[in-house]
């Protein structure tokens, strides 16, 4: 990925396997996705705090550190997930929402690194539904639209 951003589910925007999410914006990639796409692949992964939170896309060096609830194991309701490194404990990336049972769930915000973001729905753990979205290397700002964690239109 050209554009510096990284995995799903961690603090980072996802690369879903077989559901790419790419915004072109004069001639540069951006994948504004919320993190958790497709559930075929990726892991549970424990936060800092013992509860789970699903990651399509584990890293070896990704640490998430969940700030809500943890109900039957898992991260749940309102909250932050902030995915950082864990060689050197930057920000990867921030969910702001809610989960259901460790699945982004209802309207959210995540940010990346760059300081990329969508806010917009989520279901099942993926974007779905009409949103907005940022590419801060241009300072474009639109809205956008997800449809199975992916982007059908900007």
């Amino acid at each position: 990925m050209s554009s510096g951003v990284r995995k799903p589910d961690r603090a980072r925007p996802p690369r879903p396997k077989g559901a790419a999410i790419f915004l072109v914006v004069a001639g540069m990639i951006f994948v504004p996705a919320p993190p958790g796409f497709a559930q075929e692949t990726g892991a549970w992964v424990a936060t800092t705090t013992g509860c789970e939170v699903w990651n399509s896309d584990p890293g070896p060096d990704d640490v998430p550190n969940w700030i809500g609830e943890c109900v039957e194991g898992k991260v749940h309701g309102p909250g932050t997930l902030i995915w950082t490194h864990k060689s050197n404990g930057s920000v990867i990336a921030r969910f702001d929402g809610w989960y259901d049972k460790g699945l982004r769930t209802g309207v959210g915000y995540l940010v990346d690194e760059n300081g990329n973001w969508f806010r917009g729905p989520f279901v099942n753990g993926v974007a779905h539904g009409a949103g907005e979205c940022y590419y801060a290397l241009f300072g474009v700002h639109r809205n956008c639209q997800f449809t199975n964690g992916e982007l059908t239109d900007y």
